[in-house]
């Protein structure tokens, strides 16, 4: 019979305790030495449950799903953890093919940051702000303005910032508006010139 020792085992993080994957990799070089018990304390896998849970980052760092390929595309050989089983509808391969996707949408917020320094450099003004459905500000710099609007809500809200600012629209996550409305979690930025 072997009692595991977990602080014994490999600590990624410094806290003393043996993380669980450590221990794991051990058990068939247990095995050989003729070890048929090999005991964990009950409460030590506890604690290591509650580490998990509360403070680590292990249980969510899957693999990186890169396409529909075995194992994500992550690797030919055996992951050190579970590839999660959404695989084949979410992965990063599907996001760069579709134009409408959060990878998109993230390449067009950067390549807005870099052509608009009033996103940067202009003054933070907080719009609305006594509504707690829409966090809504402007920014402005050298005669420009952005109007922001952001509907926190999973349900359609009043907001006419829209047609009362008027302006270019750079990005929303909707193709089509509403007026005098935001949509559940819909976001607008709109930008205009003094002149």
């Amino acid at each position: 019979m072997y009692q595991i020792y977990p602080r014994c085992f490999a600590n990624s993080n410094g806290d003393g305790i043996g993380d669980l994957n450590g221990i794991t990799a051990h058990l068939d070089y247990l095995k050989n030495l003729g070890i048929d018990v090999i005991w964990i304390s009950p409460v030590y896998v506890q604690d290591m449950l509650r580490y998990f849970a509360r403070i680590a980052r292990d249980h969510a760092r899957t693999p990186m799903q890169w396409n529909t390929e075995k194992n994500a595309g992550f690797t030919t050989g055996t992951p050190w953890l579970p590839v999660n089983k959404n695989y084949l509808l979410i992965n990063a391969e599907d996001q760069v093919n579709d134009p409408d996707s959060v990878y998109h949408y993230y390449r067009k917020l950067i390549g807005l940051r870099h052509t608009y320094d009033v996103i940067v450099y202009g003054k933070f003004i907080p719009l609305l702000e006594d509504d707690e459905k829409v966090y809504a500000y402007a920014r402005e710099l050298d005669g420009k303005r952005l109007t922001v609007m952001l509907n926190w809500t999973d349900h359609t809200v009043p907001c006419t910032l829209a047609e009362e600012t008027g302006g270019e629209e750079l990005i929303s996550n909707y193709p089509t508006h509403q007026a005098g409305r935001l949509q559940p979690y819909e976001a607008r930025v709109l930008y205009q010139e003094k002149e």
